[in-house]
């Protein structure tokens, strides 16, 4: 009942496979950008983005299932989890056969190349294909990440992005060594593959070591699929909104500048991220956690993870400072290069990150609760918010990419400001509610 609270022992696994993660991922980035050079790879980058659409496009069903998860499995009802699990698998898999059918029903009519800029471009067409298809790969199999979380074994999650890295490191590196020709469709290829296998493993290793809760059909209950949406879709519109907050910013540097500038953008942001290091390891298992503490009525012990985490946070200040005067030599031993890149924009996407890292402390706790509302209002606000910002800098010829990381801060804003005080409440309201009866 109380392994949610014992996040140390899972720290020490999260932590070490991050890191090796954090360096494959630095090796891959250096590979393509010298072998695929920096227009090509600006084109690659913004399509592999596309891939975070796997969070939102199951309309939160996966998410939807991670709450009720947990709580039946804190109650050891693992009758009522099977038949979960089982309709959870089944709406992502139709889910994820429309999402098919719709994308190459659509494609037949729109050129995507021609609405970026790009003139026409068989391996842009066929790289977008693939990535289509690893996110129906995520959509289906990210039910496993889900279930992960509910039994407190984040540190598999990490398991398997760990091995999906590494086989694309080895898939790009042998590729290179041999010499053989390497372009973005290629590339998507790996990516596919790696994706595919890694799952694979893991998931065949998960229910085999937990037969009773292997997804079937005969376990389907129709019952559970009204919850499913009625949850996940809050979840889902809530997703979509961060997603587009964020994620935006590449497509729009592609298509009013060039593959160059998104590669510019994704240096900064990638070195950046190195910050985000820290709080991805320590992050990693809480929505869950908060999930279970709610089921145990156990708010005392999510108000002291909160402090915790804003104690965190004072480092990652720092961090950006560091991080931004020190860049040119991370670049130089990286990439074997120095970018001229101005120094206010790596503050900016620094401050940007923190922004992220802050919203992420406070909408995991949210969705851990199950408090959407506000959530859903502070983060439209914003979105809307990043959108006029973004339509005067275009009408005023102002847009640069300082300018486009400022309407994402813009746009965050609402959110972080507001959130502490909201959950401070929030919280409170439920201890004295749990404490009347």
């Amino acid at each position: 009942m109380d392994n949610y609270k014992n996040l140390s022992k899972f720290y020490s696994r999260i932590f070490f496979s991050r890191i090796f993660i954090i360096g494959l991922n630095f090796l891959t980035t250096a590979f393509l950008i010298n072998n695929l050079g920096d227009t090509d790879y600006g084109i690659y980058i913004t399509l592999f983005s596309v891939i975070n659409w796997v969070f939102i496009l199951d309309l939160g069903v996966g998410k939807g299932m991670r709450n009720l998860l947990t709580e039946l499995i804190e109650k050891n009802n693992f009758t009522k989890a099977k038949k979960l699990i089982s309709t959870t698998f089944f709406v992502t898999t139709l889910i994820s056969i429309i999402f098919f059918i719709s994308y190459f029903t659509i494609n037949n009519f729109i050129d995507f190349a021609y609405f970026f800029n790009l003139k026409s471009n068989l391996n842009f067409d066929a790289t977008l294909s693939v990535f289509i298809c690893v996110i129906i790969l995520k959509l289906i199999f990210g039910n496993l990440d889900q279930i992960l979380y509910s039994f407190q074994l984040s540190y598999v999650t990490v398991y398997i992005t760990f091995v999906t890295a590494l086989l694309f490191y080895l898939s790009i590196f042998f590729v290179i060594f041999f010499d053989f020709n390497l372009n973005f469709f290629h590339v998507s290829i790996y990516y596919f593959c790696s994706v595919l296998i890694s799952y694979s493993i893991f998931f065949f290793w998960f229910f085999l070591k937990n037969k009773n809760l292997t997804p079937s059909l005969n376990n389907i209950e129709f019952d559970l699929i009204k919850f499913l949406f009625d949850s996940g879709i809050k979840i889902f519109i809530i997703q979509i909104l961060f997603f587009l907050m964020l994620s935006l910013d590449r497509f729009i540097i592609l298509k009013f500048f060039d593959g160059d500038t998104v590669t510019n953008y994704d240096i900064v942001y990638r070195v950046m991220t190195l910050l985000l290091f820290p709080f991805s390891v320590i992050a990693q298992p809480l929505w869950s956690s908060y999930a279970a503490a709610k089921a145990n009525n156990n708010y005392e012990w999510i108000n002291k993870i909160i402090n915790r985490l804003y104690l965190f946070s004072l480092f990652i200040i720092v961090g950006i400072l560091l991080l931004s005067f020190t860049f040119n030599f991370i670049t130089d031993i990286w990439l074997g290069k120095v970018y001229k890149i101005e120094l206010s924009l790596k503050l900016l996407i620094g401050f940007l990150l923190f922004n992220v890292m802050w919203s992420t402390i406070h909408s995991d706790i949210l969705y851990g609760i199950s408090a959407y509302k506000f959530m859903f209002i502070s983060i439209l606000i914003g979105l809307v918010l990043k959108i006029l910002v973004l339509i005067i800098l275009v009408y005023t010829n102002n847009l640069s990419l300082n300018t486009i990381v400022i309407s994402s801060i813009v746009g965050y804003f609402l959110f972080s400001s507001i959130a502490p005080f909201y959950i401070k409440e929030k919280i409170k309201f439920l201890y004295e509610k749990i404490h009347s009866n």
